[in-house]
């Protein structure tokens, strides 16, 4: 069976987030899009896979599991579901009560070939920079570019681990 990939590198950035955020606007301002907002995240554990997450704003059933030794390039199958309090219940009924939830403020960019995150999660002092694409190249290409324009030190956990687990 082939699984869909999360192909990405998370960055935890040495500034204030309107200062990043600049930043990024300078640097590419071919920017197609961005989005900003709130959102919460439930997680479960199950054996076999890294964590079951609900994401709200995106109303999104995700299992991450990795395979290849780290979160650059990983399994995740998401699900769009319709009753998010019905997919709640189905997922404590399945992996048992929730492990953990987060809540995170964002601004993503929307790149002809990437996605750019900064975010802040409530319970985790610091801001977060994610670079993701549908190709590891161009992953790996863009965040050496923003290595050399932010003061960015590489963070090999995922969320779960740096927001739920710690």
């Amino acid at each position: 069976m082939s699984f869909k990939r999360e192909l990405e590198r998370k960055y935890k950035v040495d500034m204030s987030p309107a200062a990043a955020e600049w930043r990024l606007k300078v640097m590419y301002p071919h920017c197609l899009e961005t989005h900003r907002g709130r959102s919460e995240d439930t997680f479960w554990t199950h054996p076999g896979v890294d964590f079951v997450r609900l994401r709200g704003i995106t109303n999104e059933l995700t299992i991450k599991i990795t395979d290849k030794g780290t979160t650059e390039d990983r399994i995740e199958e998401n699900v769009v579901v319709d009753d998010m309090e019905a997919t709640r219940r189905m997922a404590t009924a399945l992996f048992g009560a929730p492990v953990g939830h987060l809540w995170k403020n964002y601004y993503v960019m929307r790149l002809p070939n990437a996605h750019l995150s900064l975010y802040t999660v409530d319970s985790v002092p610091g801001l977060f920079l994610e670079v993701e694409s549908n190709n590891i190249n161009s992953v790996r290409e863009m965040s050496e570019s923003l290595e050399r324009f932010l003061p960015l030190e590489r963070e090999y956990r995922s969320l779960y681990q740096i927001g739920v687990v710690k």
